[in-house]
């Protein structure tokens, strides 16, 4: 029952270790990653320093942040917590009771005569592990002949006592710490061997601690601070014990810590650093100069662009009116087409009716023949007349067709200044957004300034920016310059552009006023020839009443002749 109670307990305390085991390798992993993050880092921090315009003397300079060396040296102590606990599990499990007893379980049951002495075995296992008996060999209690087996032999000669069979792992342990004990105060790292052999033959939580101890003393102290790590939490110290563990941890976090200063080169490398530093605060108050000059250029290109603006107002307003005007004239080229339409409408009508009279004066040409003769000539004038209506027509689709055109150009460069202002309107919004984007990168490398020494690697990058935000702002200042030159180019054109319109508006509406008064006159001259017409017809209706026997008279021959002169007229 005992023997089952220990194994459980054994069990139980193996997977405690294992446990803990598994935690350490997992602090192990993110300590590591974090130092591949800050290896990184530290890389992209030396290729940003080697891409400056200027960089320092001192060549490959690697800022070793105050982090480095700690993280180095937990590093450090969790490997060595990660081995140590390794061998001390490993020994565990070498003495654990199931082992030996599952190792004799398999060395018995290799026979039918080995199984039958199993119980004996066990019998002789069983007082063999709690036997306390110390052999004469060893020298009693005070394990004199183990010591003077040392002094001949050194540890080869202990082993070789100690073989005796029968003796049990607690006396075996014991002698080890009375040896250490021996050597302790001449030789401390004979000491610390023989604490451990006596670890490694008996695991106790005891030895251990007293194991850790000795290694303090040999000057091992991460393996030391690692044994007292790895100790059960409910471990007791007495007062001189507790100042031995603090001393024990003070020492070895300075050894790591030495050990990872030395690793780093830190001292070295963070002077260097600082000069560096030096060097670049220089280069930022140089290129904060130069931001500031750049910011004025920007002012005054504002003011420029505003007084641009108000310009572009005046020749917008100026093109309103244009338009206004354009369309004012359309409208009146408009109601001159509506009414030319209706003059070919009249004159169409009037031609038609001059066929009709003159079918009916051939029907008449026996008696009609002076009058028909007058009338061809008036018909002849009449045809001239239509001829010139006729020229007057085309000429007006002319002129109209004209106008036509250069009101759609009108039209397309008010399209294409509209355009360019337009333009002129994003490329100053950008100005301004990259003018506020600039002065606050300027308030964001001042306040940089004043945390250089602890933060270098954003004051190297904000250096970095600031000389590329400065050279795209000189580029966008020379674009800038150049807009406006073609702003005021366009302006100049723009502005020949509306004189000329303001000329030829000026210029049609004097011909509209010319087709007008055309317009006039032959509404007059279409009034007579309605009211020739008109006596025509009614001449011709006279004749046709009259008798065809009756032979014409003198009166009747020279009657019509003052219809005909009207005619004529």
């Amino acid at each position: 029952m005992t023997q089952q109670t220990g194994a459980v307990d054994t069990a139980a305390k193996i997977k405690d270790l294992e446990e803990e085991n598994e935690l350490l390798l997992l602090q192990l992993h993110q300590v590591q990653e974090e130092l591949e993050v800050y290896f990184l880092k530290y890389k992209d921090l030396e290729a940003g320093r080697g891409s400056s315009t200027q960089p320092t003397a001192g060549a490959n300079i690697v800022w070793v942040d105050d982090e480095l060396p700690e993280a180095l040296a937990e590093l450090e102590r969790l490997k060595t917590l990660a081995h140590v606990q390794a061998e001390i599990k490993e020994i565990e499990s070498r003495n654990a009771l199931n082992v030996k007893l599952g190792n004799m379980l398999l060395e018995s049951s290799s026979s039918v005569g080995g199984i039958s002495k199993i119980p004996f075995a066990l019998l002789g296992f069983w007082r063999t592990a709690t036997s306390k008996n110390i052999p004469a060999a060893l020298g009693g209690k005070e394990f004199a002949g183990v010591i003077k087996a040392y002094e001949e032999r050194g540890f080869v000669g202990v082993k070789s006592i100690l073989k005796e069979d029968g003796l049990s792992p607690i006396v075996r342990a014991n002698a080890y710490t009375a040896l250490a004990r021996h050597l302790m105060r001449r030789d401390a790292k004979g000491a610390a061997e023989a604490a451990s052999k006596a670890f490694e033959t008996d695991p106790k939580a005891y030895r251990l601690k007293w194991l850790a101890f000795k290694m303090h003393d040999a000057g091992d102290l991460a393996k030391a601070e690692a044994m007292l790590d790895l100790l059960p939490l409910d471990t007791k110290f007495s007062d001189s014990e507790e100042r031995q563990v603090k001393q024990l941890r003070y020492e070895a976090k300075n050894a790591r810590q030495r050990h990872a200063k030395q690793k780093t080169s830190f001292s070295e490398s963070r002077a260097q650093v600082m000069g560096q530093i030096d060097n670049l605060t220089r280069e930022l108050n140089q290129q904060t100069q130069l931001a500031t000059e750049s910011q004025q250029t920007i002012e005054d290109l504002q003011h420029a662009q505003a007084k641009l603006n108000a310009d572009k107002a005046a020749l917008t307003r100026q093109r309103d009116q244009q338009t206004h005007l354009a369309a004012e004239r359309e409208r009146a080229v408009e109601a001159l087409e509506q009414k030319q339409k209706q003059l070919e409408a009249e004159m169409v009508r009037l031609v038609r009716a001059l066929d009709e009279s003159t079918l009916l004066a051939d029907v008449r040409r026996q008696e009609l023949e002076n009058l028909a003769s007058q009338h061809t000539e008036s018909l002849q004038s009449l045809s001239k007349e239509l001829d010139s209506a006729g020229k007057t027509e085309k000429f007006l689709r002319n002129l109209l067709e004209q106008e036509q055109v250069k009101n759609l150009g009108l039209v397309q460069a008010r399209h294409e200044m509209i355009v360019q202002i337009e333009s002129l309107e994003d490329l100053i919004q950008e100005a301004a957004q990259l003018a506020e984007v600039r002065r606050q990168e300027i308030e964001a490398l001042s306040q940089s300034k004043a945390q250089v020494e602890t933060e270098k690697a954003n004051l190297a990058v904000s250096l970095e920016e600031t000389a590329q935000l400065a050279e795209a702002r000189r580029q966008e200042i020379e674009a800038l310059s150049q807009s406006k030159a073609q702003v005021e180019a366009d302006k100049a054109g723009l502005t020949g552009a509306l004189e000329e319109a303001a000329q030829l508006a000026e210029a049609r509406r004097q011909e509209i006023e010319a087709l007008s008064q055309a317009k006039a006159q032959v509404e007059a001259d279409k009034a007579g020839l309605t009211g020739a017409l008109e006596e025509a017809a009614q001449l011709a209706e006279a004749r046709r009443g009259r008798s065809p026997e009756s032979a014409p008279d003198k009166a009747g021959l020279t009657g019509p002749k003052p219809a005909v002169r009207r005619l004529k007229r």
